[in-house]
């Protein structure tokens, strides 16, 4: 498996990528929704997907997201742009 994506100057975008990863994270996953959904309204409740991204992105920190920038142009930018729609 290739540890390279395919690369776009959109970074505000989105893109389908498949993991392979130990069936035990996927059931902890799923639990995790399972609990999260099961007060929620419907349309407040969340994916796997969802709960896999945000804890991909709480590992980013603000001064990451400043350094990276003058790497990849404009990411800051796009985590503002998904931190915003997170929020609604």
């Amino acid at each position: 498996m290739s540890s390279r994506f395919r690369r776009s100057g959109d970074v505000f975008g989105r893109e389908t990528v498949e993991f392979e990863l130990p069936r035990f994270l996927l059931r902890l996953f799923e639990h995790q929704v399972e609990r999260a959904n099961a007060e929620a309204g419907e349309s407040d409740c969340v994916t796997v997907n969802n709960l896999v991204e945000l804890h991909l992105a709480e590992h980013i920190s603000l001064a990451d997201l400043a350094m990276l920038d003058r790497e990849i142009p404009g990411v800051a930018a796009a985590a503002e742009a998904w931190l915003n729609d997170a929020k609604t």
